[in-house]
C-alpha cells in the first residue's frame, strides 16, 4: 500500500486540533481554579476590610467628638489596633467620671509641625487602598496557553463585571498605606494614677493646673530629663528617656499629695508658697528614690545587703525596715547613710512585692510606704 500525503496531512491536522483543544481546556481549567480561589478569598477579605474601615471610622468620630486634633487622630488610627485601645481607655475614664486628658494621651516630639491633613485623610491612608497592580492579562505569558487564559479573563470580567486584577489584590490583602504622623507618642495613664492626678490638680490653689507640672518638672530636673509641655499643652517625652519621664510623672504625683498635706494642720499648715518649695524638694527626692529602685537586680553587692527581704510580704518588709531603723539615729551622719541605704533596699523590695501582688502602681505604693517609714524614723 503506497504512502498517501492526503491522509497524512489530514491526520496531522486532526492531531493539531486535538493539541489546541487540550491546551484550551488546560488553560481554562487553570484560570477557572484561580478565579474561583481569588473570588472566595476576595469576598472574605472585602468583608474584613469593610468592618475594619467602619471600626476605624467610628474611632475617628469618637476622638473628634472628644476634641482630639486631626494629627492626633491620625496617630491613633495608625496604632496596630486602629485606635481601639485609646477609645476603650477614654471610655473607662469617662465611666469613672474622670476628665479626659486629650493633650497628654497623644503627644508629639518638639518641633513637630501640623501636617494640614484632615482626620478623613488620615483614615483613608491608615485603612489602606487596594493595590491592584499590573492588569492580570498583561502579566499572563504569551503563547497559545496565554492566549486562552487572557480570553478566559476577559470573558469572566464581561460576565461578572468584576476586575480580576482587583479581585486578586483583595485575595492577597495587598494594600497601599500612607505614613503615620512622625514623632507621635501614645500614653495611656492608668486609672489609678489618673484618679490621683484629678484629685490633686483640681485647681483649688493659686498654682491651679500648673501645680502638677511644676513638681513633675522638678522631678525631671533631678533625673536629667525634660518633661515639659509645648505651647499647645502636649506633653513632651524625650526619646530614649521614657522610663525616666514615667518616674518623674510618678514623683510629681506624690509631690502633689505632699503639697496638699503640708497645707493641712497635720502637715504644719504651711502657706501655698511654703508648701510648694518643700513639695518641689520632695519631688526631687522621690524621683531619685524611684531611679535607685529601678536599678537592675544585683546592683547592690551581697555584702552590702542590710536585710534579706527575700520571700517577704509587703507588711513584713515594712515591719523589718522599721525594726532595723529603730536603732539608728537620723541626727548622726554615719547613721544617715545607713538609713538611706536601708530605705533604698526596702523601696526596691516593696516594688517587687507590689508587682508580685498585682498592684496597679507598685512604684507609687512603695514610695508612699517609704514616706511613712521615714516619718516614723524622724519622729
Amino acid at each position: 500500500m503506497g504512502f498517501s500525503l492526503k491522509y497524512a496531512i489530514a491526520g496531522a491536522a486532526r492531531r493539531g486540533s486535538e493539541i489546541i483543544e487540550e491546551t484550551r481546556k488546560d488553560a481554562f481549567s487553570f484560570m477557572d481554579q484561580q478565579l474561583n480561589s481569588w473570588n472566595e478569598d476576595a469576598r472574605e477579605e472585602k468583608d474584613k476590610h469593610k468592618m475594619k474601615t467602619l471600626r476605624m471610622t467610628n474611632n475617628m468620630k469618637f476622638l473628634k467628638d472628644r476634641g482630639f486634633s486631626d494629627d492626633q487622630i491620625g496617630a491613633a488610627l495608625y496604632e496596630a489596633d486602629g485606635g481601639d485601645a485609646i477609645v476603650e481607655h477614654i471610655k473607662g475614664l469617662e465611666g469613672a467620671g474622670q476628665t479626659v486628658p486629650v493633650a497628654d494621651i497623644i503627644t508629639f516630639a518638639p518641633g513637630y509641625e501640623a501636617s494640614g491633613k484632615t482626620a478623613s485623610d488620615w483614615l483613608g491612608e491608615a485603612v489602606g487602598k487596594i493595590n491592584a497592580g499590573k492588569p492580570i492579562e498583561e502579566a499572563v505569558d504569551g503563547g497559545l496557553s496565554g492566549m486562552f487564559m487572557q480570553s478566559r479573563l476577559k470573558s469572566f470580567e464581561a460576565l461578572t463585571g468584576q476586575d480580576p486584577s482587583q479581585m486578586r489584590a483583595y485575595a492577597r490583602a495587598d494594600y497601599e498605606y500612607g505614613e503615620a504622623p512622625s514623632g507621635a507618642t501614645v500614653t495611656l495613664l492608668d486609672p489609678y494614677k489618673k484618679a490621683q492626678v484629678e484629685k490633686t490638680i483640681g485647681g483649688t490653689g493659686a498654682y491651679s493646673q500648673s501645680e502638677f507640672r511644676q513638681f513633675e518638672s522638678a522631678a525631671g530636673f533631678a533625673l536629667g530629663v525634660n518633661v515639659g509641655y509645648d505651647v499647645s499643652g502636649n506633653r513632651i517625652t524625650p526619646q530614649g528617656k521614657e522610663n525616666l519621664a514615667e518616674m518623674a510623672q510618678t514623683a510629681g504625683l506624690l509631690a502633689l499629695q505632699e503639697y496638699n498635706r503640708l497645707q493641712t494642720p497635720a502637715g504644719g499648715g504651711l502657706t501655698e508658697s511654703q508648701a510648694a518649695v518643700k513639695a518641689a524638694e520632695f519631688a526631687k527626692a522621690q524621683a531619685k528614690q524611684l531611679q535607685e529602685a529601678a536599678k537592675p537586680a544585683g546592683a547592690i553587692n551581697e555584702e552590702e545587703q542590710i536585710i534579706d527581704f527575700s520571700n517577704m510580704s509587703i507588711q513584713e518588709i515594712s515591719d523589718a525596715t522599721r525594726s532595723q531603723a529603730s536603732g539608728l539615729d537620723p541626727s548622726n551622719p554615719d547613721d544617715v547613710k545607713k538609713i538611706n541605704d536601708l530605705l533604698r533596699q526596702a523601696m526596691n523590695a516593696l516594688i517587687k512585692a507590689g508587682e508580685a501582688a498585682g498592684m496597679t502602681d507598685p512604684y507609687a505604693e512603695a514610695a508612699k510606704e517609704i514616706g511613712m517609714i521615714k516619718k516614723s524614723i524622724t519622729n
